[in-house]
C-alpha cells in the first residue's frame, strides 16, 4: 500500500508495486486458463451450434420454402417459435446451412 504521507522523489515509480514479472503474468495465466472450467473454443462452439439447433431439418426445409413463397418473416417466426431475426438467417442460409431448401440472397445495402 502507498503510504498517503511519502512524497516521490524522482526518478521514483509510483507504480513500481503493482509491476509484475513475466514469470508473474505467466503465472496468472497459467491460473486463469486452469479455473475456466476447462472450457476449450471447441467446447464453445459445440455449445453455441447446439443452443442454435432449435429447428429440426424438416422444420427448416419447410420453413425456406414458406419463405420463399412469400409468408412473412414475423409470421413464420411465431409459427416456428424464433425470432425474425432468426427466421432471416436461416433463409439466408447463415444457419442450417448443412439442410437443404431454398436460400435467399441478401440484397448489398
Amino acid at each position: 500500500m502507498i503510504d498517503r504521507g511519502h512524497v516521490f522523489q524522482p526518478g521514483e515509480d509510483p507504480l513500481a508495486q503493482w509491476y509484475m514479472t513475466p514469470e508473474q503474468v505467466a503465472a496468472l495465466v497459467a491460473e486463469v486458463r486452469r479455473t475456466q472450467g476447462g472450457i476449450t473454443r471447441a467446447a464453445a462452439q459445440a455449445r453455441w451450434n447446439h443452443a442454435a439447433r432449435q429447428l429440426a431439418a424438416e422444420q427448416v426445409t419447410a420453413l425456406r420454402r414458406e419463405r420463399a413463397a412469400g409468408r412473412g418473416v414475423r409470421e413464420l417466426g411465431r409459427q416456428y417459435g424464433v425470432s425474425g431475426a432468426t427466421v432471416l438467417r436461416i433463409v439466408r442460409g447463415e444457419r442450417y446451412r448443412d439442410v437443404g431448401g431454398p436460400v435467399e440472397i441478401a440484397p448489398n445495402g
